[in-house]
């Protein structure tokens, strides 16, 4: 079983499916983020997004500029902080 995990051809299948789970459309968690923050947006508010990884922070952020060129009512990271748990830390 452990031989052929690391195979290439099997690991090239899991970077192409983990990429097929990005953006809005795939991802739950990203579509209603961007619903709670056009909310917060329309009440005039200026969110901040606190994420435990960098990796997170930064595939957020990256979806959240796609998703705003596609629709300017859309959130965008000009319009909030992004915050991981990992730099956060380094500022107390």
């Amino acid at each position: 079983m452990c031989d052929r995990i690391h195979r290439p051809d099997t690991l090239l299948r899991y970077r192409d499916r983990a990429r097929d789970l990005r953006g809005p459309i795939a991802d739950r968690k990203l579509a209603r983020l961007i619903e709670v923050l056009k909310a917060l947006l329309a009440e005039g508010r200026l969110p901040i997004v606190f994420c435990r990884f960098i990796q997170t922070a930064n595939y957020l952020q990256e979806s959240l500029a796609i998703t705003s060129r596609r629709s300017p009512s859309s959130p965008s990271p000009a319009n909030m902080t992004m915050s991981s748990g990992r730099s956060a830390s380094r500022n107390w």
